[in-house]
């Protein structure tokens, strides 16, 4: 299978288990062209979080790091050095955590969501954000 076509693939991904095994396709047949599937992936499973009926329990980094959870918005500062960098992410955890827990979510869903909020598969998140729909009742 040529590289567009998986490349084809992942974009029609419709659910993130689909999406997954798109990944370890694309990833598994073409190794030296990871950086091309990543960001497809990427991108593919922001458009999954944006269309899923959670997705304002998705944390979402925007512009000039604007982190947005639950309709509220968090200013990710940018630290002056490597260490102030990591700070200030640490402290982005924390009041996404604070905001998952106010909403009711319990600690194995929201270190899911911890795991993958920030990384470039961000459609990881949404099974924590279905188990957490499904026992909310919604």
């Amino acid at each position: 299978m040529k590289l567009s076509e998986h490349l084809e693939r992942i974009a029609r991904a419709d659910t993130p288990k689909r999406l997954d095994v798109a990944l370890w396709n694309a990833t598994e047949e073409y190794p030296r062209s990871r950086e091309k599937i990543r960001w497809a992936v990427s991108e593919r499973g922001a458009e999954l979080c944006r269309a899923h009926p959670g997705a304002e329990f998705v944390p979402v980094v925007g512009k000039r790091r604007r982190l947005s959870l639950c309709g509220q918005t968090y200013r990710v500062g940018y630290g002056g050095n490597s260490t102030g960098e990591r700070y200030c992410w640490h402290y982005a955890r924390e009041w996404v955590a604070g905001k998952l827990r106010a909403a009711g979510m319990t600690a194995r869903e929201r270190q899911q969501i911890d795991d993958w909020c920030f990384s470039l598969y961000p459609h990881r998140v949404l099974s924590a954000v279905d188990s957490f729909l499904k026992r909310r009742g919604g």
